[in-house]
């Protein structure tokens, strides 16, 4: 029994590995040899259903992208799916003074082994056979999010109207995570008729106060008629979070 069990496992891995996927070659693959004078980086992408291979080789200052080739998948048998039954791929790229072949393996976990044939149509240069070793690039973790909520404004509440003077006025908000200082953004609005709400008529920006590092902010408003204000956070790398929706208010004297 223990021959039999060992038998089906060892047949299981192989059926396993003759049906993995073309799926584990997408990505970035960067040469073993930091040292090489090859090719460097290795890009694999689909789009619908086709495979492109782009190739980047050694040059100076910096690496020279040779281009984006469309890419031939290959199975072990004309009657099997290569998507499926994947084996190997081959990109062809076309210049003036030289062809390179790119054969490139089924990896074995992040480890792309490519082989590449160069034939040179114009010159004396004899044909070429080079094999590099790629590995898999590391994909790099999810961006830092910065603040995904406005704060909640507290007080004074939207369409307050205030008679005392001076106008002194402190406006209430409620904290957000992940905001280190505020800003608050004020405006005054110009008259346009009593018939006429104050959200369509003109405003003009009159204060921005940034690096508020509590909760509140009081000012001395400008004139008898209406306002708005808005606030936001900011995170400890300086980015803004989402704004606060507009609160109206207004001074009669």
């Amino acid at each position: 029994m223990r021959k039999i069990a060992t038998l089906l496992f060892v047949l299981s891995l192989g059926f396993a590995y003759q049906f993995q996927g073309i799926e584990g070659i997408y990505g970035t693959w960067i040469n073993t040899n930091p040292h090489t004078r090859g090719i460097t980086k290795i890009v694999i992408t689909r789009r619908g259903g086709d495979v492109y291979v782009k190739v980047w080789g050694k040059c100076h200052p910096s690496d020279c992208y040779f281009g984006e080739a469309k890419a031939y998948t290959f199975a072990g048998s004309p009657y099997d799916d290569p998507g499926r039954h994947f084996k190997s791929l081959m990109a062809i790229y076309r210049f003036r003074e030289s062809e390179r072949y790119l054969i490139i393996n089924r990896p074995s976990g992040n480890i792309l082994r490519v082989r590449t044939l160069i034939h040179f149509p114009v010159d004396e240069r004899k044909n070429m056979d080079k094999s590099y070793t790629f590995r898999k690039a590391r994909v790099a973790p999810p961006a830092v999010r910065g603040i995904t909520r406005a704060p909640e404004p507290i007080s004074p509440p939207n369409g307050k109207v205030f008679s005392h003077y001076p106008r002194t006025t402190t406006l209430r908000w409620r904290p957000v995570p992940g905001a280190v200082s505020y800003t608050v953004e004020i405006y005054y609005i110009e008259p346009c008729g009593p018939m006429r709400r104050p959200e369509t008529c003109r405003a003009v920006l009159w204060k921005r106060v940034e690096g508020i590092r509590g909760t509140s902010y009081t000012f001395r408003f400008v004139g008898a008629q209406p306002g708005k204000w808005r606030v936001w956070g900011v995170d400890a790398s300086g980015r803004p979070g989402p704004k606060s929706g507009w609160m109206y208010f207004r001074y009669t004297r």
